[in-house]
């Protein structure tokens, strides 16, 4: 039977009991504290023990069974579930992302091609997926969803309070484009994918090639940060502190920080003959600010750009922009066959795919 000494409930707490209850022992089943096979005490008996009615524990171990961590078995009592036979009851992935899934919204595209690739998939595997935002906050709200694992967004330092709190309780999680070292992540290479344009650049004469990145918060852009140092020095290239810049606007789109960014860069004695950016809507806007000072009519005669990621807009950019493209709907999949092969205890390690470089009119050979 259970050793009912580890629950603490907080009668003066604005969580309900039940809910405390129920989270505490979900907590204890997904350690391993309670093993599978393991009977629950009678009703009258918890409740006696812990000073509680019989309706409260009755409120909570519902909420184990609505999880699937536990089964009734009439006239026998509640018994805790293997957890093979916990997937199968519930089935259900939870996908957690701080912003909501928003067609409307363009900086969602990346979301919304990784999301198709885990519906596909899911779908495939006769697995149900729900989509939740934002992070839960507190342990209760992450006890209240039902699901067998989760998926996460996790693509910068935002999440890392939700990581912790589903690693805290147990929970079968698998990463999106986030930090290495807490849960299995699935993303693209970062490293290959800068990689691939300084050699691009590289065998196209340019020797002084800047750097735009985005906010150091976001995980790929810290990546992608080191993998450009890795990838200059490979080539033996020099670098500049005015050839690089890290943006504090979205997207630059402060027209104030591109003028900065203008003077900074391009008025200098020996300015970049290429500019490698972190995203293509960060690219756009460089092409903008050289507009503006009559410099795109010499992209890429007299400056090359290159950005990250490959939406539609991209290729109807004034010139069409070179950028590298990330395999979205593969990254979306491998997460649920990662999950589901976590959920069955299989050995699942982390994995970084492939990406390709699209080469289009916005390079070209250095002046």
């Amino acid at each position: 039977m259970m050793d009912h000494e580890g629950l603490k409930l907080v009668r003066s707490g604005k969580t309900p009991i039940y809910h405390q209850l129920g989270h505490q022992l979900a907590q204890m089943i997904a350690r391993g504290v309670l093993a599978p096979g393991l009977q629950l005490p009678g009703v009258p008996a918890l409740g006696k023990r812990l000073h509680i009615t019989d309706r409260t524990v009755r409120q909570a171990y519902r909420i184990l069974e609505e999880k699937g961590l536990v089964k009734v078995i009439k006239g026998k009592g509640t018994f805790i579930l293997d957890p093979r036979v916990r997937i199968q009851s519930v089935k259900t992935i939870t996908v957690l992302h701080n912003h909501p899934l928003n067609q409307d919204h363009e900086d969602q595209l990346f979301c919304l091609g990784v999301y198709r690739g885990i519906s596909a998939e899911a779908r495939a595997r006769g697995w149900k997926v729900t989509f939740v935002s934002p992070y839960p906050n507190s342990d209760e709200q992450l006890a209240e969803l039902q699901a067998s694992g989760f998926i996460v967004f996790a693509a910068n330092t935002d999440s890392l309070g939700a990581l912790l709190r589903l690693k805290d309780a147990g929970a079968a999680a698998v990463t999106i484009d986030g930090p290495d070292g807490v849960f299995l992540n699935v993303r693209s290479d970062d490293d290959q994918g800068i990689s691939l344009v300084i050699d691009h650049l590289y065998h196209r004469g340019h020797r002084r090639i800047g750097l735009l990145a985005d906010s150091p918060l976001i995980f790929s852009t810290q990546r992608r940060t080191e993998a450009y140092f890795r990838a200059m020095g490979a080539h033996h290239l020099n670098l500049r502190p005015s050839w690089i810049h890290t943006t504090r606007s979205l997207y630059l789109q402060d027209e104030s920080e591109q003028e900065e960014l203008f003077r900074k860069m391009f008025e200098g004695d020996q300015p970049p003959t290429a500019v490698v950016t972190m995203s293509g809507y960060t690219a756009m806007s460089l092409l903008q600010v050289l507009h503006r000072h009559d410099v795109d009519g010499k992209v890429p005669d007299q400056v090359s750009v290159c950005g990250y990621d490959d939406w539609r807009a991209f290729a109807f950019a004034a010139p069409p922009l070179t950028t590298v493209r990330q395999p979205l709907e593969s990254i979306g999949r491998t997460a649920v066959k990662f999950l589901l092969d976590r959920l069955e205890e299989k050995e699942v390690s982390s994995v970084v795919l492939p990406v390709e470089l699209v080469e289009r009119k916005s390079t070209g050979n250095a002046p």
